[in-house]
């Protein structure tokens, strides 16, 4: 059976990272939404007025606001993943993209 070219360690290491540029790039998204299902329908604001009210409330630091704890959940999560379709690529033969 073939090795992964990078190795486990390299390849968990790149999923982590891909991990965490898709969490920080969704985060504020994820803020928001929490936000929107929090309010009550009689004062339901827009996605973006709810944006708006949390840059205004807090900086633009508020829509980053978790993002710690969030990440480490996700990294270590994506970084398995990663590593177990690289690893299922390599015993199913697929061929490289």
């Amino acid at each position: 059976m073939e090795q992964l070219e990078l190795g486990p360690i390299r390849t968990l290491l790149y999923g982590a990272i891909a991990g965490a540029c898709s969490e920080a790039a969704t985060y504020p998204y994820e803020v928001v939404r929490r936000q929107l299902q929090m309010q009550l329908w009689t004062t339901r604001l827009s996605p973006l007025a709810s944006c708006v009210k949390i840059v205004e409330q807090g900086g633009v630091p508020a829509l980053y606001a978790g993002l710690s704890p969030s990440s480490l959940q996700v990294l270590p999560s994506a970084a398995i993943s990663y590593l177990v379709y690289k690893f299922m690529k390599i015993v199913l033969k697929e061929e490289s993209t």
